[in-house]
């Protein structure tokens, strides 16, 4: 399904240089006529992130980790109205004052978050990113249901 998304969006985005200044139009998989304004679907954005720190607030307990992320790149692709495909890769550094038997891996997840980016120069944003990461794949039980709990607070506080 994921492919066939982003084949859609690459395609609708070649279609669009024939539609300039006029108002976008997806045609979603079940032929419905999606109007739509901003970064057009298909568009890509590419960025690499300086080195920083990071605070993780474990919303069950209050619990919070202090983590360095280096080499990060963060990669997407508007393949929807309002979705996006995602990747983020780079190294997440524990502190060590992390419990042993933490295992940091690579999984996917699904991302629910809002995210501002402030421009402070031509090629330079200050970023804030906040949302909730649920593990799709590799995660243990503990982990799902706090995944699901956090999820659950975050639409109850959307309504």
């Amino acid at each position: 399904a994921r492919a066939k998304r982003i084949e859609r969006a690459q395609q609708h985005k070649i279609d669009l240089q024939s539609q300039r200044g006029q108002t976008k139009v997806f045609i979603d998989e079940s032929g419905k006529s999606l109007p739509y304004f901003g970064m057009p679907i298909g568009g890509e954005h590419d960025w690499k992130y300086q080195d920083s720190s990071f605070i993780e607030t474990f919303i069950d307990t209050g619990k919070r980790i202090k983590w360095k992320a280096k080499n990060v790149r963060w990669r997407e692709m508007k393949v929807h109205k309002d979705r996006w495909v995602l990747s983020v890769e780079g190294t997440l550094v524990a502190p060590d004052t992390l419990a042993d038997g933490i295992k940091i891996d690579c999984q996917e997840s699904l991302i629910i978050a809002d995210q501002l980016a402030t421009k402070i120069s031509p090629s330079s944003y200050h970023v804030k990113f906040k949302g909730v990461q649920l593990p799709c794949a590799g995660a243990n039980a503990y982990q799902r249901e706090i995944s699901r709990i956090e999820m659950m607070e975050k639409f109850s506080k959307a309504l």
